[in-house]
């Protein structure tokens, strides 16, 4: 509840301290100058209701490809978006530019059940993606978009 014992709750060496404090104070600020953001979040945070976030192993097929390449596959065939990542256990939103994917990358995702098929995904009839990425022609995107 109060931010200044979060360096306790480190000291004693727990693994994720969540100060409910500092999560409403940033949720009010941000919902009063989004209106309906905390209806949004209200909603993600719901189990058995519409998606939810999962947190998730990079996909093998993932590995050192852009991550917005990752976020346009994921969606396109597994429904799922791809909101940000981990990193040596830092947090990146929504990186910009041609911010590659690691191995050793954890993905948060937002799907509407566990997203199993994604994060075991090995790419298409044995390919990597980068493969399977270049084989799409402008017109099969095209088709997609239409659709």
């Amino acid at each position: 509840m109060r931010p200044e014992n979060r360096r306790h709750l480190e000291r004693a060496d727990v693994d994720e301290a969540i100060c409910i404090t500092d999560l409403s104070k940033r949720l009010l600020v941000h919902a009063a100058m989004n209106y309906g953001l905390s209806r949004f979040f209200a909603e993600i945070l719901s189990f058995n209701e519409g998606s939810e976030i999962y947190k998730i192993s990079l996909p093998p097929a993932f590995d050192k490809i852009p991550f917005r390449e990752a976020v346009r596959l994921a969606s396109d065939r597994f429904e799922t978006i791809i909101m940000g990542l981990e990193r040596d256990r830092e947090i990146v939103c929504n990186p910009v530019g041609e911010y590659l994917l690691t191995a050793d990358d954890n993905l948060f995702v937002l799907s509407e059940d566990t997203p199993v098929g994604l994060s075991e995904w090995q790419g298409d009839g044995g390919e990597g993606v980068a493969e399977d990425v270049s084989a799409a022609s402008v017109s099969d995107v095209k088709v997609h978009k239409e659709a």
